[in-house]
């Protein structure tokens, strides 16, 4: 078959052979670059990533039974939808492909099929329901879809395979269903059914198509109501059959927390969401046709959510009441059909997504665009098609101009969307998105976590800028929702862990804790933030209490608002323990020269030392190197300029026992709400790799004193005054824990016993 194109005046033919690998080379031109592409966002929703393993899709083929009986993802504590579909093209690339490293690329591969595969079915599809003298219309709507920017999310994430599966099979299902009115062969019905049903297991976006595909049939066949009825029972029977699988093969039910940093929508009534219906609408339009900005993740932030019914409310509601009415007048008219036709598929298709009939996860998304943005693509080729002159003469250019900006628009998101990080950098320069800049910054934390301890990392500097962009994404996202409890632990875990700064961590930590007293992981990270302080400040003992430093004191000591400096210099002792493992030698100094420079990114008291901190630790080490010095530790040297402010040791000692008492404080809290907490264990641990042994004998005899004390209590206590040296101490206090044990009768307490003893024995021989 010979297909007829008229271009500026002139007819070119080309045979229907060609016409899929165009379809393909398009898709390919537009594509191509995302084969190189890696994983990015909620992608281990689906598949095996390079940092977790999906449980039924690392089993491969052999997970495909257990797939059809679960919900396509779940944690600790949400379950997700029904999708085997997807679940089991992954588990398949698994069997087939093996490990994800080189996997990913093929999963990019394969979408980039997919996608070519829709659009040949697409063709096929709209050739056979508008009939052979509009086939060119049904190229260009066809390369039309194929070109659309917003399509980008769902070829560049391998999450959203669901939607490609879900639309190729729902176009599969209304050509299956056009194929039996016109040939009235039995086999078509079933075929529909059969579609249907897959395109529902790939993902529920499928199910206005069982109003669009009988309504598609009303505007293009010879009406009768035999034919619609038999489409629409073997429809509902593709959704019944859904409904009977999911509910008598699925083990648990969806559980899904929504959240308002998701969509404010989720506090609003039915009423008040009206207008955000309107203005979602018009959103999808926009982004459909013509997008100036894209992104991963439309939440709070992303778009101005109101439930004020304004003049703009108005304006669009008369606008789509408009449209309506034009869809009714044509409709009975008979008139404009195709254009008709195009705006009830869109609106069919994306009514669900405009937070009308329930909020959505995200205000809106690309991805929800999907398949209603093909009525898009139908409305706007007839309606330029209703003029000759618009039709030869400014549609080539108009299609032309579009690809050549669709094209740009799509390598860019391309681009963004080569990984995690790419993406959340691009896409929180251009949003308030609480949501974007709460990923950019776990991502950048995360790889801040990977190198902290990767002494052969050449850039070291980078790791530091990291934590700099981390915390400015996580306050970013704190601006737009301050009750970002999860970002405000985050936040804390920053200061804490990296920049040393216990105070700012403290501060967020207490007010989290006050605000959610039910979060453990904040309560947990309270405690481990006030141990830290006590650890630098005991650490600090010997240059906080010596009257022979006479510098120019930082801060008032009495505050401990010094100790985040303090923090820094044990961190650079400690990691310069790694950095030195081999030796001192350049590289080693460079490495730590390079950690000192980034360390006072961190705190610009650091920064202000003269001479400069990061100069003064290479001099330092280079002297070490050459010789000039014997060994000695250069960071006793930095403690006693940046100390400089004699403190009486009683008043030392009041600041550190009301360090511990808030300690105790903390962890009984802990304790009292979360039982299985083992906040014992955590604190022990804490104090004894740093060797605060005074800490956990007073931790456990409180534990004692307060009537909670057991057995390991007092053997905690006896251990810590083995390792302080006090023999007599040590032994007493094993004692009670012996007599403490006695009255337990279990095996295990009767060996502990016998071990106690020996101990005792060995102490004595000593």
């Amino acid at each position: 078959m010979q297909f007829e194109f008229p271009f500026f005046g002139r007819v070119f033919t080309l045979p229907r052979r060609f016409i899929y690998p165009l379809l393909i080379l398009w898709v390919f031109l537009f594509y191509g670059n995302t084969i190189k592409n890696t994983f990015a966002l909620d992608d281990e929703l689906v598949t095996c990533t390079d940092r977790q393993e999906h449980p039924l899709v690392s089993k491969g083929i052999a997970g495909i039974p257990k797939i059809f009986t679960s919900a396509y993802a779940s944690n600790e504590e949400q379950n997700y939808e029904y999708r085997p579909l997807v679940l089991t093209s992954f588990a398949i690339e698994k069997s087939v492909f093996g490990s994800s490293d080189a996997w990913v690329h093929i999963s990019h591969f394969i979408q980039l099929l997919l996608y070519a595969l829709l659009g040949i079915v697409l063709f096929s599809t709209l050739n056979t329901l508008f009939g052979p003298s509009k086939h060119l219309v049904a190229l260009v709507i066809t390369l039309l879809f194929l070109s659309l920017p917003i399509h980008s999310e769902v070829v560049n994430s391998l999450k959203n395979r669901d939607e490609l599966l879900s639309m190729l099979f729902s176009v599969l299902a209304l050509r299956s269903a056009l194929c039996f009115v016109d040939s009235r062969k039995w086999k078509w019905l079933l075929f529909t059914l059969m579609n249907l049903l897959l395109a529902l297991l790939s993902k529920k976006t499928a199910m206005p198509m069982l109003a669009i595909i009988p309504i598609t049939l009303v505007y293009f066949r010879s009406f009768s109501w035999k034919s619609v009825a038999f489409i629409s029972v073997s429809l509902l029977g593709a959704r019944i059959l859904f409904g009977l699988l999911k509910k008598g093969l699925i083990e648990t039910e969806k559980i899904r927390e929504f959240s308002i940093v998701e969509n404010p929508a989720f506090e609003y009534s039915f009423f008040q969401r009206i207008p955000l219906f309107f203005d979602s609408v018009i959103w999808y339009v926009k982004q459909s046709i013509l997008p100036l900005d894209l992104q991963c993740y439309y939440g709070l932030g992303s778009l101005t959510v109101s439930s004020a019914f304004t003049f703009k409310t108005f304006a669009i509601g008369m606008v789509l009441l408009f449209t309506l009415g034009f869809i009714l007048w044509a409709f009975i008219k008979k008139m404009h059909t195709e254009l008709s036709f195009g705006l009830v598929f869109f609106f069919l298709a994306i009514v669900g997504a405009c937070n009308l009939i329930f909020p959505m996860v995200g205000i809106v998304g690309e991805r929800l665009a999907f398949t209603a943005s093909l009525g898009l693509c139908i409305t706007i080729v007839f309606l330029l098609n209703q003029c000759t002159t618009i039709k030869e003469k400014i549609a080539p250019l108009l299609f032309i101009a579009f690809s050549v900006y669709s094209l740009s628009m799509v390598f860019i998101r391309n681009n963004a969307w080569s990984d995690r990080l790419s993406l959340y950098e691009a896409d929180s320069s251009t949003t308030k998105s609480a949501k974007v800049h709460a990923l950019l910054g776990q991502e950048l934390q995360y790889q801040i976590n990977q190198s902290w301890n990767d002494v052969q990392l050449e850039n070291q500097e980078a790791i530091y800028s990291s934590v700099n962009m981390a915390k400015k994404a996580y306050e970013n996202a704190l601006h737009t929702y301050p009750d970002y409890y999860k970002i405000q632990n985050n936040l804390a875990t920053l200061e804490s862990s990296f920049r040393c700064d216990e105070r700012a961590a403290l501060s967020l930590l207490k007010a989290l804790t006050k605000k959610q007293p039910d979060y453990q992981e904040a309560w947990k990270n309270r405690l481990v933030s006030l141990l830290r302080i006590y650890i630098v400040w005991k650490r600090n003992e010997a240059f906080i209490t010596d009257k022979s430093l006479n510098n120019r004191p930082i801060h008032s000591l009495d505050s401990l608002s010094s100790l985040s400096m303090l923090g820094l210099l044990s961190q650079f002792e400690e990691r310069g323990k790694m950095f030195l493992a081999d030796g001192l030698n350049p590289t080693s100094i460079n490495q730590l020269s390079a950690f000192a420079s980034g360390q006072t990114t961190w705190n610009m008291d650091l920064a202000h030392m003269t001479p400069p901190y990061a100069t003064e630790v290479r001099q330092r080490l280079m002297e070490l190197y050459t010789g000039k010095k014997a060994s000695y530790n250069i960071v006793d040297d930095f403690r006693k300029q940046l100390v400089g402010h004699f403190l009486a040791p009683s008043r030392f000692t009041v600041i550190s026992d009301s360090l511990i008492h808030e300690i105790i404080a903390t962890k009984a809290a802990i304790e009292r709400k979360f039982p299985e907490s083992k906040v014992e264990e955590l604190t022990d641990t804490y104090l004894m790799n740093t060797l605060q042994y005074e800490a956990i004998i007073a931790i456990h005899r409180h534990q004692i004193k307060s009537g909670k004390g057991k057995a390991k209590d007092f053997v905690q206590i006896g251990n810590s005054y083995v390792n302080l040296g006090e023999k007599d101490l040590a032994i007493r206090a094993f004692k009670r824990g012996i007599d403490a044990l006695k009255k337990i009768n279990s095996t295990e307490a009767r060996s502990e016993v016998n071990r106690l003893n020996l101990y005792i024995q060995k102490i004595n021989n000593q």
